[in-house]
Order: structure tokens, then sequence, then C-alpha cells
């Protein structure tokens, strides 16, 4: 499931919810109600972005 990050640096995870609003754990970021906002900073869902995943890649060491 996807992260979204708000401009103030709150992330909503859809495997929590937001218990503030009484949003159910695996809600995604698209069913949330539209007057949903920001439980930190009160700025609605327009104000936030998708956290991109970064690939984990692991080098060998030189020897």
């Amino acid at each position: 499931m996807l992260r979204h990050i708000c401009s103030c640096g709150y992330i909503y995870n859809p495997e929590y919810g937001d218990i503030t609003a009484d949003i159910e754990p695996g809600t995604t970021f698209e069913e949330l109600p539209d007057d949903w906002v920001c439980p930190i900073c009160g700025l609605s869902k327009r104000a936030f972005a998708h956290v991109m995943k970064r690939k984990h890649v692991e080098y060998d060491t030189l020897s």
C-alpha cells in the first residue's frame, strides 16, 4: 500500500489508518473521506504527495 506525506512531514500509512479521525487500518489514501485533513496541521488531502519507495541495492565489497 502506498504511503502519502503531508507538506508538514506527517506520513499517512494505510496499514495504521488514522485513529484521531476513526479511520480504520487498511484504508487507502484514496478511500479517505474528501473532508479528511492532516491530523498534525489540518491541511487537506491536496497537501499530500506519494512517498516513493527506494529500491534497496546491495553492493559487493571490493577486495
